[in-house]
C-alpha cells in the first residue's frame, strides 16, 4: 500500500469487481488491488449501481464512465486569466520582455501568474490560429 494518492485504474476496477464476485471483503479487496481499505470503501459508494455499497452490484466499466463523468464537470482552476494575458501582451511590446522575465516577474512580485513554458503555448496558438494575443 502506497500513501500517496493515485486515481484507481480501469484494470484495478475490473479487479475489485471481479474480487466482489468471487465474495471478498473490503480488506481482502484491497490487499489483492495494492489500495487502503478506505479507497475500496469509497469506490464501492461512488460507483456501485446501487446506493447500497453492500449490494455487490459493481461493474468496473460503469464505474470507470461514473468516474469520467465527475471529472468532466468539475470546475477547473483558471490561473492564466484574460488580465494576466493582457499585462503579458503589454510587458512583451512595450518593454519586450521574454516570457521567461514576464514569469520571473510575476514571480518576484507575488502574483499567481503561469509559467514561461504556458506562455510560450499561448503565443504559439495563437500563432498557428493566426489570431492576434
Amino acid at each position: 500500500m502506497s500513501c500517496k494518492f493515485k486515481q484507481l485504474s480501469q484494470q484495478q476496477r475490473y479487479q475489485i469487481q471481479a474480487l466482489i464476485a468471487a465474495n471478498k471483503t473490503g480488506k481482502e479487496i484491497a490487499k489483492a488491488v495494492g489500495v487502503h481499505p478506505s479507497t475500496i470503501s469509497r469506490e464501492l459508494k461512488r460507483n456501485s449501481l446501487q446506493k447500497e455499497p453492500q449490494s455487490k452490484v459493481y461493474e468496473a466499466e460503469q464505474a470507470q464512465e461514473k468516474t469520467w463523468q465527475r471529472h468532466r464537470i468539475k470546475p477547473k482552476a483558471i490561473r492564466f486569466t484574460e488580465a494576466l494575458k493582457q499585462e503579458a501582451k503589454q510587458l512583451m511590446l512595450s518593454k519586450l520582455w521574454s516570457p521567461e522575465l514576464i514569469a520571473m516577474y510575476w514571480k518576484q512580485a507575488g502574483v499567481r501568474g503561469v509559467s514561461h513554458e504556458t506562455l510560450y503555448q499561448w503565443i504559439w496558438t495563437a500563432k498557428k490560429s493566426k489570431k492576434a494575443i
